[in-house]
C-alpha cells in the first residue's frame, strides 16, 4: 500500500526514481538557471537605467538598490556599451579628475611596463591607481574611463 501511495505521490507531482532522468533534469535546470541569471542581469540594468533617467547619483542608486556604488559604476559602463547615446552626464567626473587619468593613461602607455597590461593591451585599473598615487578611488576611475572612451 505504501508503494502505491508512494508511485500515486510521484506521478501527481511529476516525479521519478529514474536516475538517468534526475541527472538530465539536472542538467535543464542549470540551463534555466542561467537563461533567468541573464534576463535578471538584463533587468537589473533597466532598473538602474530607470533611476538615471530620473537623474539620480550614483550614492542614491546603489542606496535605493541595496548595491554597491562599484556595482553601480559597473551598469553605467554596461548601459553604455548597450545605450552608446543614453544621456548619463549630469555624473560626468569633473575635469581635474578626468585630466588627471588621461595623464595617466598616456604616461603608463609611453612606459609601456608589461604588468600595467591586460591580454588584451588595455590598461589595468590598478596601474592607474598606482600612477594617480592612489588619491582617486577604483570607482571614480572607471567613472573618468567610461566619459574619456566616450570621446
Amino acid at each position: 500500500e505504501r508503494k502505491a501511495m508512494f508511485d500515486e505521490f510521484l506521478a501527481k507531482n511529476n516525479g521519478t526514481i529514474n536516475q538517468n532522468k534526475i541527472k538530465k533534469d539536472k542538467k535543464l535546470g542549470k540551463k534555466e538557471k542561467k537563461r533567468r541569471d541573464i534576463f535578471q542581469k538584463e533587468n537589473t540594468l533597466e532598473i538602474t537605467k530607470k533611476l538615471l533617467i530620473k537623474k539620480k547619483t550614483i550614492l542614491e542608486i546603489s542606496k535605493e538598490r541595496k548595491l554597491t556604488e562599484d556595482t553601480i559604476v559597473g551598469h553605467l559602463q554596461k548601459i553604455f556599451e548597450l545605450w552608446p547615446d543614453f544621456d548619463f552626464s549630469y555624473l560626468r567626473p569633473n575635469e581635474k579628475i578626468l585630466k588627471q587619468v588621461f595623464r595617466a593613461i598616456k604616461k603608463i602607455k609611453e612606459k609601456n611596463n608589461q604588468d600595467d597590461f591586460l591580454e588584451n593591451r588595455q590598461i589595468k585599473l590598478r596601474a592607474i591607481f598606482k600612477y594617480l598615487e592612489e588619491e582617486i578611488s577604483y570607482s571614480e576611475i572607471r567613472l573618468a574611463l567610461i566619459f574619456l572612451n566616450a570621446k
